[in-house]
C-alpha cells in the first residue's frame, strides 16, 4: 500500500487479513476504503458484511449484503453468506430463498446446502431439508455437524435407522471435541 495506496485488491487483501487475526475495525477500515475505491465491488461489500456482523452491527450487515447483492448477482458465496445472515436475524424464509438461490449459482457449494437444510428444518419442511443436508452430506462428508444436522432430520422424519447411522457418523467425527460431546 506505501507504494500503490489506492489499489483495490491490497485493501481487499488487508481486510481479510485482519479479519482473520480477530482485528474486524482494522478490516471494516480496509474493506471501506476498498469500497470507496469501487463503489461497484460486490465481493468488498459481501466481506464488510461478514465484518460487521462479527462487530454486532446488523444494520449495516444489511447495507452491505443489500449492495453484495446488488453488485455481485452470481456469487454464491455472497448469498450463502447474506443468508446466514438473515437467518441470524430470525428471517428464515429470506434465508432460505437466498440459500436455495446459491445452490443454483454453485451446486458444488455445500455450506449453500448446509444452510439451506437448517432453514428448512427450522421451518418445518423435514423432506426438503433431508434432501437438502444429504447433497450437503454428499458433497462435503467431513464436517461432523453436517450428519448431525441429517441426523436430526431423519428423526423428525420417522426414520430411526437413518437418524442413527448419521448419529454414528457424527460421533465418529466429532471426538474429542467438547462442543460435540454436549450434542
Amino acid at each position: 500500500l506505501e507504494y500503490h495506496p489506492n489499489s483495490i485488491s491490497a485493501w481487499y487483501n488487508v481486510g481479510q487479513l485482519r479479519a482473520s487475526l480477530g482485528d474486524y475495525n482494522g478490516a471494516r477500515d480496509a474493506l471501506m476504503r476498498a469500497v470507496q475505491l469501487d463503489p461497484d465491488n460486490g465481493s468488498a461489500y459481501g466481506y464488510l458484511g461478514v465484518v460487521y456482523r462479527r462487530l454486532g452491527m446488523p444494520d449495516s450487515a444489511r447495507a452491505s449484503y443489500v449492495h453484495a447483492l446488488a453488485y455481485s448477482p452470481r456469487d454464491a458465496v455472497i448469498h450463502s453468506n447474506a443468508a446466514a445472515f438473515h437467518r441470524e436475524q430470525g428471517e428464515v424464509l429470506r434465508a432460505r430463498e437466498l440459500y436455495a438461490l446459491s445452490a443454483d449459482l454453485n451446486p458444488d457449494f455445500a455450506p449453500s446446502h448446509r444452510g439451506l437444510a437448517e432453514a428448512l428444518g427450522e421451518l418445518g419442511e423435514y423432506e426438503a431439508a433431508a434432501e437438502a443436508a444429504r447433497e450437503a452430506v454428499r458433497l462435503d462428508p467431513g464436517p461432523a455437524d453436517a450428519h448431525y444436522g441429517l441426523g436430526l432430520t431423519l428423526e423428525r422424519l420417522g426414520d430411526r435407522d437413518g437418524a442413527a447411522r448419521s448419529y454414528r457418523e457424527f460421533l465418529g467425527r466429532g471426538r474429542g471435541s467438547p462442543e460435540m460431546a454436549r450434542k
